[in-house]
Parts: C-alpha cells; sequence; structure tokens
C-alpha cells in the first residue's frame, strides 16, 4: 500500500504490519504515522505478486570482516584491562589467569555481539529503505514504449 510522507511528499510503500504504528521517513528522516487504514485508490487492483527476475544478487546482510574484526578486538583488549585491577580477586581470576584459552574464548564472544549488532544496525537501514518507493506503480501508465521511442527518436 502506498501513502506518502507528510514532510517531504515522498511516495512509500507500507506493508499491513506497519499499519497504526509510528515510522521514520527514509528520505527526510521525519518521524510520520501510518494510518490505520489506508483505503486503496480508484481504479487500483489488489496487491500483485510477480516472480522476481534479471540479475542475481549477493547477500547485503553482511558486515564488514575487519571492522568487526578490529572492532572485537578492541573491546577485548578494553574489557581485560578493565579486569587488571581485580586481579587478586575471584572475579580477575576467571579472565586473567587462567591461560590462553580464556582470552581467545573472551575475544570470539566480543567480536560475536560485535557482528550481530552491527548486523542490527544494517536491518533496521535496509528496513526503513523498503518504505521508500522508488519504482512508483503509477510511472508505469505514464511511460511505455510509444513515448520512449519518441524521445529517443529525437
Amino acid at each position: 500500500m502506498q501513502i506518502s510522507c507528510p514532510h517531504c511528499s515522498t511516495a512509500l510503500d507500507v506493508t499491513l504490519e506497519h499499519l497504526g504504528e509510528q515510522v521514520q521517513c527514509p528520505a527526510c528522516q521525519n518521524r510520520l504515522t501510518v494510518p490505520s487504514e489506508i483505503v486503496p485508490a480508484e481504479g487500483a487492483s489488489g496487491p500483485k505478486h510477480l516472480e522476481r527476475t534479471g540479475w542475481e544478487e549477493g547477500d547485503h546482510a553482511n558486515v564488514s570482516f575487519g571492522m568487526s574484526l578490529l572492532i572485537g578486538a578492541g573491546i577485548t583488549v578494553l574489557f581485560l584491562l578493565l579486569m587488571v585491577p581485580f586481579k587478586g580477586t575471584r572475579l580477575g581470576e576467571l579472565f586473567l589467569d587462567r591461560g590462553w584459552v580464556n582470552f581467545v574464548e573472551t575475544f570470539l564472544f566480543c567480536w560475536g555481539r560485535v557482528i550481530l549488532g552491527m548486523k542490527w544496525k544494517k536491518n533496521q537501514s535496509q528496513e526503513r529503505a523498503t518504505l521508500l518507493n522508488l519504482f512508483p506503480e503509477h510511472l508505469g501508465r505514464e511511460i511505455h514504449v510509444g513515448n520512449v521511442w519518441v524521445s529517443l527518436a529525437r
């Protein structure tokens, strides 16, 4: 279903799950409330399910390997440095006095959390981008073979 942003007039496609919710416009970044009920435009037909054809796409959910590795290593070093004052306590012994395995486990835990955080952030931006209608349906009625060839011939 299509609505218009009240701030920038950008056409946004919204799904049923967004009805009545407050969302952020990906074009102008302003907040808007999606109406709880959307009346279809005059002459509009129901939703059409088309099979996608075209080029093969890669996985857009992956985050930067190197960046996540560096951030994870930095958080691990920072955490272990914060454990130094607790060296004589039980907590300090858990992380500092049990050999190399605990250092590796702490690093892998921090790196995994960084990857999850980066994927969550990327997923949020992709969800906002899905609201933006990049190819409005009304252009299909205005642009067709008859007027495209005329424009190219000139």
